[in-house]
């Protein structure tokens, strides 16, 4: 007489049996996890605007010095020649810090666009680990496969958001750099260029010649 497979999941009250136990094992999971998960999410939302209010703020603060390299220098007739090179070296400054902040949000795009891909692909990696039935050698073979190699292309993805995130936050530095260096070249253009010197025309400012009294009619 063959020997039947030892198959836990032969008979349907076994395969409902284990349906309902993993049912409470992931409410177990999700009720001691989901706290967690909303203070995770909760913090990345704010670190997210955390780090938009800092590209902002690099945006605003060069650009504005860029800007008021002319007026400044208009306002207190410093003569652009004497100092041209240290105003050029400090609109260089600023406009470098300008060019740091817009690459720091080209950054951050990539970075949450990975995040977001990370998280849809172990999304459907976890719909693939539902899925998995003991006792169904096949089926569950390729399901455990699809699944190893959803995680790992995740991780993969996570590691690039990562790493765009570290080149975001070291270009935000690099423009805060950039404006303090700004700010200290503009200071010193200020301080140091000479101002402007107005030549007068002699040939307008001339003292009004005195003219001869032309003869009356009597003679005298």
């Amino acid at each position: 007489m063959a020997s039947q497979p030892n198959d836990p999941f032969a008979s349907l009250d076994a395969h409902k049996e284990f349906r309902e136990r993993s049912r409470h094992i992931n409410e177990q999971v999700e009720h001691f996890a989901q706290p967690w998960r909303s203070e995770a999410l909760e913090s990345q939302k704010a670190a997210i605007a955390f780090a938009q209010n800092v590209i902002k703020s690099g945006q605003l603060l060069n650009g504005g010095g860029l800007l008021a390299i002319p007026a400044l220098a208009t306002l207190f007739s410093l003569d652009a020649h004497a100092g041209q090179s240290l105003l050029v070296f400090t609109a260089i400054a600023f406009g470098s810090g300008l060019l740091f902040a817009w690459i720091c949000n080209f950054c951050g795009y990539f970075s949450n666009g990975y995040r977001s891909q990370a998280f849809n692909v172990w999304a459907r990696a976890q719909e693939d680990n539902v899925r998995i039935y003991p006792g169904e050698a096949e089926r569950s073979a390729e399901r455990v496969a699809d699944y190893k190699k959803e995680i790992g292309e995740g991780e993969k993805l996570f590691k690039r958001s990562e790493i765009f995130a570290v080149m975001g936050f070291a270009h935000a530095f690099l423009s805060l750099v950039c404006f303090l260096f700004g700010a200290y070249l503009g200071h010193r253009a200020l301080t140091e260029t000479p101002k402007r010197v107005t030549a007068i025309n002699s040939s307008v400012v001339a003292a009004p010649s005195i003219l001869p009294r032309p003869p009356r009619a009597d003679g005298h």
